[in-house]
């Protein structure tokens, strides 16, 4: 896809959908034109997703991962230079795959100090994001291997303003998993595609992981599909002991 392709798809979704004019910045277009065509190159030879259809990348990956980064603006946690509580922003994104919502946030908060740090799993996939990361110039992102449980016992706990996660597992899940990374003051946002059922199903979870729930943002793809954005601010550190085990996180006891 070439860069002016690339525009063809995106502008017309980021007039929409973004209204701070970093969005459109050409700095910040050609990242993320770089991150759509590294994806489709790399896609088959990481595993890393089955959507390669221009403007399906465009829709799914490039703007469903920023309109959050909107969101936060309007809502005013965040400020117009990306700040929170007047500091550049440091994001956790837990469970990364393929970068995403991690690689075009970070094209966009690092023109602002902000710094990513993405965590999956699965080393070749912590791979790609890095490569990519490098290609792109961004400095201030990485990408570290490993599993959420194992990685909350280290210098990572309780140490971003932001903890993002899409795809990964339900919300009950999710939040024991993610939580112990946020600090107090920050944020744990999930992005999710039915929130409902699943917020009653994590019932107090999120309670005793030091997080109180501040409400969910919903929002419309320009497909039509819907998301949400939900908000936990932590209120208190994530008692010692969590994240538990993985398999006695999924058995709920």
């Amino acid at each position: 896809m070439t860069h002016n392709e690339f525009l063809s798809l995106y502008l017309p979704l980021a007039s929409t959908h973004l209204s701070h004019p970093i969005f459109t910045d050409p700095k910040i277009t050609a990242r993320l034109c770089g991150i759509c065509d590294r994806l489709a190159e790399n896609a088959k030879r990481f595993n890393l997703t089955a959507i390669t259809a221009p403007a399906d990348m465009v829709e799914k990956h490039i703007i469903d991962s920023l309109i959050p980064l909107e969101l936060l603006l309007k809502k005013g946690l965040l400020d117009e230079n990306f700040r929170l509580n007047g500091k550049p922003v440091r994001m956790c994104d837990i469970g990364a795959g393929a970068g995403f919502p991690s690689l075009p946030m970070a094209a966009v908060l690092s023109e602002f100090d902000g710094r990513v740090l993405a965590v999956d799993a699965t080393a070749k996939k912590v791979r790609y994001i890095n490569e990519t990361a490098q290609v792109l110039g961004l400095e201030k992102m990485s990408a570290e291997a490993g599993r959420a449980e194992e990685l909350a016992a280290t210098g990572l706990r309780e140490s971003f303003q932001l903890v993002t996660a899409r795809a990964v597992a339900n919300l009950r899940v999710l939040t024991e998993l993610c939580a112990p990374f946020a600090a107090v003051g920050g944020y744990f946002m999930p992005l999710k595609a039915h929130a409902e059922e699943e917020i009653a199903e994590a019932g107090k979870v999120p309670a005793v992981m030091g997080l109180s729930a501040e409400g969910g943002i919903p929002y419309t793809l320009p497909s039509g599909d819907t998301r949400t954005l939900l908000l936990y601010k932590k209120v208190k550190p994530t008692p010692p002991g969590y994240p538990r085990p993985y398999a006695k996180i999924l058995a709920g006891k």
